[in-house]
C-alpha cells in the first residue's frame, strides 16, 4: 500500500510539472479571406479614441468584422481627434476616425488649428458615422440660463487644452467672454479639464459652474448622461448671431441638436457649434477594391453594430450623414460602392 502511495504521488508530480511547463497553444492567425487579393495591406491598424469614448467604441465594434472578413490582423490604436490625424501623417498606420473639422482643416492647412505640416493632401473619407455637436450643461438650481452669463465663472472641458482651448477661442468671445490662446490671463473664465466622467462629476458636486457636454450620436456621452439623470440640469443657449456667423467655417460651424434628442432640456431644435461629424478616413493610396470592401463590410453589418453600439444607431436613423460632403474628398473604392447603393450626394 505504500508503495504504491509513493508510485502514485510521482505520478502526480511529474504530471503537474508537465502540465506547469506547457506553453500556451498559439493565437491563430485570422482566416485566409476570399475577397483578400494581391496588393492590399497584409494588416491594418485603426486609429481610434480614448478607451471608453465614442470613437473607441465604433473601432471596437466593427474591426473585429473587418479582420474576419478580410483575413487580416486589424488593431485597435487608441488616440484621440487631433493625434489620429498627426499620426496618419507620419504613416504610422493609414486608417482612422477622427471628426471632420479636423480632417478638413489639417486637408486644408486652415490657420483654424495649429497644425505641423502642410496640407494634408492625401487623406481621404471612406463614410461618416454621427455627429458631434456640443454645448455647455449646468445644474438648474445655479439659476443660468445663457452661455453669456458663464462670464467669470467655473468651467471645464472634457478633453485637453490643445483642442479645447482652440474651440473655446473660437465660440466664447461671441458671447461677450474673452478667451485668449496665448495669454491666459485674458481669459474671464476659469478652466479645468478632465475626462468626461470627472468634469460632470465636479458639476454634480457644485465645484463647477458649467462643463462642456456633447452628442456622440443620438445620446451624450455616457459622463454627461449621468450627470442629467443624477440632478436637475439645464443647457444653456448659445447667442444665435453668433453661432451663425461661424457658418462655413472648417472649425466650429453651427449645427443642430434635433429637439427629440434632448426633449426634457429644450422645447426646440438647439442651435450650437458642431465640434465635428465622427468619420472614417482613410489614405488615398489604399487600393480602390481594398477600400470598397472595407465600406462594403462595414454598411452590411451596420444593423448587428447598431444593436450592440447605440453610437451607430445614428446611421440607422439618419443615413444621410454617411456620404455628407464634409471638405475632404472621398476614396474613390467608397464612391463606387455608394453610387451601387444610390446613396452618392457627391458630383
Amino acid at each position: 500500500m505504500r508503495r504504491l502511495l509513493v508510485i502514485l504521488l510521482g505520478v502526480l508530480v511529474v504530471g503537474v510539472l508537465v502540465v506547469g511547463c506547457a506553453q500556451p497553444a498559439p493565437v491563430p492567425a485570422p482566416a485566409p479571406s476570399p475577397v483578400s487579393k494581391e496588393g492590399w495591406p497584409k494588416s491594418m491598424i485603426v486609429g481610434s479614441g480614448p478607451v471608453g469614448g465614442g470613437l473607441n467604441m465604433l473601432a471596437a465594434g466593427i474591426c473585429p468584422i473587418w479582420e474576419k472578413a478580410l483575413g487580416i490582423p486589424v488593431t485597435v490604436s487608441p488616440g484621440g481627434m487631433v493625434g489620429n490625424i498627426e499620426i496618419f501623417r507620419s504613416k504610422e498606420f493609414d486608417t482612422f476616425f477622427s471628426a471632420s473639422a479636423f480632417g478638413k482643416s489639417a486637408y486644408d492647412n486652415t490657420k483654424d488649428f495649429p497644425w505641423k505640416g502642410g496640407p494634408l493632401t492625401d487623406l481621404r473619407i471612406a463614410f461618416n458615422a454621427y455627429e458631434n455637436p456640443w454645448f455647455f450643461i449646468a445644474l438648474k438650481k445655479s439659476g443660468l440660463t445663457k452661455v453669456s452669463e458663464l462670464k467669470d465663472k467655473r468651467i471645464a472641458f472634457s478633453g485637453g487644452a490643445a483642442v479645447w482651448d482652440v474651440h473655446a477661442s473660437l465660440t466664447l468671445p461671441g458671447e461677450g467672454i474673452q478667451y485668449s490662446l496665448e495669454d491666459k490671463a485674458k481669459r474671464d473664465v476659469k478652466v479645468t479639464y478632465g475626462t468626461v466622467d470627472e468634469v460632470a462629476q465636479m458639476v454634480s458636486d457644485g465645484l463647477l459652474d458649467a462643463a462642456e457636454g456633447m452628442m456622440e450620436g443620438l445620446v451624450p456621452q455616457p459622463g454627461i448622461m449621468k450627470l442629467m439623470q443624477d440632478k436637475d440640469c439645464v443647457i444653456l443657449q448659445w447667442t444665435k448671431d453668433s453661432v451663425m456667423k461661424r457658418q462655413g467655417a472648417a472649425v466650429m460651424p453651427p449645427a443642430i441638436i434635433k429637439k427629440e434628442l434632448l426633449s426634457k432640456y429644450v422645447t426646440e431644435d438647439f442651435l450650437t457649434y458642431n465640434g465635428g461629424i465622427n468619420n472614417f478616413s482613410v489614405r488615398d493610396s489604399l487600393p480602390e477594391d481594398f477600400v470598397y470592401q472595407l465600406v462594403k463590410i462595414w454598411y452590411e453589418n451596420l444593423p448587428k453594430l447598431a444593436e450592440q453600439n447605440p453610437y451607430w444607431k445614428y446611421n440607422i436613423q439618419y443615413p444621410e450623414i454617411i456620404t455628407q460632403q464634409v471638405g475632404v474628398p472621398f476614396h474613390p473604392g467608397a464612391i463606387k460602392y455608394w453610387k451601387e447603393k444610390g446613396m452618392w450626394k457627391g458630383g
